[in-house]
């Protein structure tokens, strides 16, 4: 199974300004696949890092940090759906909300979970609106 990079309708986010990136774990070699809205949403540009689980928690707000790892800690044993709504620090130091959901991906013969994909959601928009 592939992630494309273009299968996010842009109409899906026209009106609220969110930012949708998919991501892909392969938890067999630790390798993150980010598109590049999910490089985006984090304050990089596609290829300025390679993305790991060490970035991806080092930039969750220090007070989510432990909610996250818990999360993907749990979908790594179980492969069942999840979701998040927590905060990161981008590249440049700005707060921002997102959504993170997702599944596990069982390998067929084995039945063990060896993936996690799914989507980032920017909400920060959303959520300052609101917050006025």
């Amino acid at each position: 199974m592939s992630v494309d990079d273009h299968a996010i309708d842009p109409s899906l986010t026209r009106e609220t300004g969110q930012k949708i990136g998919q991501y892909r774990l392969d938890l067999k070699t630790g390798t993150w696949w980010w598109s590049s809205e999910t490089y985006r949403v984090h304050g990089f540009e596609p290829g300025d890092v390679v993305p790991t689980t060490e970035l991806v928690l080092a930039h969750k707000h220090p007070d989510d940090r432990e909610h996250v790892r818990a999360v993907l800690d749990h979908a790594e044993a179980t492969g069942e759906p999840f979701s998040s709504v927590h905060r990161i620090m981008d590249a440049h130091g700005v707060e921002r909300y997102v959504v993170l959901v997702g599944q596990g991906r069982r390998d067929r013969e084995s039945g063990e979970v060896v993936e996690l994909l799914g989507y980032f959601v920017d909400i920060t928009t959303t959520v300052a609106g609101r917050a006025q």
